[in-house]
């Protein structure tokens, strides 16, 4: 269980403020865009579900998702017993690409990106009366362009591991079709 207080959250923003500045700030710029549906899958089957969408600048990234799935919580009161809850939230995430860091064009990530991600985030969820659950996951995920052109669909396979305060901790499989788009803009300290 992971536990996200205050210094967390600055912590966590300014490590986003500091990767970005890293990917640089000025030259031509390799922008790329992903609005994804997704179906969240475990080893039993179905899970839940959920919409997100990322940018990146040279690979590296902030990400934004929101999603419903089922929680399960196993009972110490009672052995053998598992509590199933539907809750949903919002998670707000980084992300790199590795392809996208490493090459200076688009020809390759354009059909085929691989990077990792780690997102922190919350939401409620619905037993007998509504509860709050933070969370915090890491995981990799692929990308894999189906279409010719620029926006295109896209293929998106996601694995994560992920903490739940107050619920199990849970691997998830995403499976997902996105709207994508690169493209390349130039950037200056003047603009």
């Amino acid at each position: 269980m992971v536990g996200m207080g205050p210094g967390s959250w600055r912590a966590f923003a300014l490590l986003s403020l500091a990767l970005g500045a890293l990917a640089g700030c000025v030259g031509r710029q390799k922008l790329t865009r992903h609005v994804t549906a997704g179906v969240q899958l475990d080893e039993s089957g179905v899970r839940g579900g959920e919409v997100s969408t990322s940018g990146e600048v040279r690979g590296v990234g902030l990400s934004f998702r929101v999603h419903a799935e089922e929680l399960e919580r196993a009972e110490p009161e009672l052995p053998g017993f598992v509590r199933r809850r539907i809750g949903g939230g919002a998670d707000v995430g980084l992300r790199v690409s590795l392809f996208g860091i490493a090459s200076n064009d688009a020809r390759l990530e354009r059909w085929f990106d691989v990077g990792v991600d780690a997102a922190v985030g919350g939401g409620l969820v619905k037993p007998s009366r509504i509860e709050s659950v933070g969370r915090a996951w890491i995981g990799a995920w692929a990308v894999f362009g189906i279409l010719p052109g620029n926006p295109y669909v896209s293929l998106v396979l996601d694995v994560r591991r992920i903490a739940n305060g107050g619920w199990d901790d849970a691997t998830m499989y995403t499976i997902g079709l996105a709207y994508s788009s690169r493209r390349f803009d130039e950037f200056n300290l003047r603009d």
